[in-house]
């Protein structure tokens, strides 16, 4: 079993499920961002940069605390007080509903232009 500098267990796959969320988030929130600022994506979208923004923050630090092999008890200590403070942040990040995210990723997918259709 793989464990942390101070000797606690270090989960297997949660680091690299982190920093797969994290590297995703890193792609999407620049392109809707540049959307946005390109008039491609309403403004309205700005709560989800900022939501995204602090769940990628969140993530991040999570990866980082699971996956980088800290060689101090210091380290780790310093990484989980980051993770922590990340867990925090992301929790009071803006979020959107569930049905504006889906708006989203069906007009980024083109899927949008027949959203209209559906009940008619």
């Amino acid at each position: 079993m793989r464990t942390y500098a101070d000797g606690k267990p270090r989960p297997q796959w949660r680091g690299a499920l982190h920093g797969c969320v994290t590297l995703v988030i890193a792609v999407v929130c620049p392109c809707l961002v540049f959307g946005i600022l390109s008039g491609q994506v309403d403004g309205k979208w700005w709560g989800l940069v900022g939501f995204l923004a602090g769940k990628g923050f969140s993530y991040f630090a999570s990866a980082l605390l699971h996956i980088y092999p800290f060689k101090t008890v210091r380290g780790v200590t310093n990484a989980l007080i980051l993770d922590l403070i990340g867990v925090s942040e992301s929790l009071l990040s803006r979020t959107h509903t569930l049905h504006d995210q889906l708006l989203l990723l069906t007009a980024c997918s083109g899927a949008g232009e027949h959203l209209g259709d559906v009940g008619s």
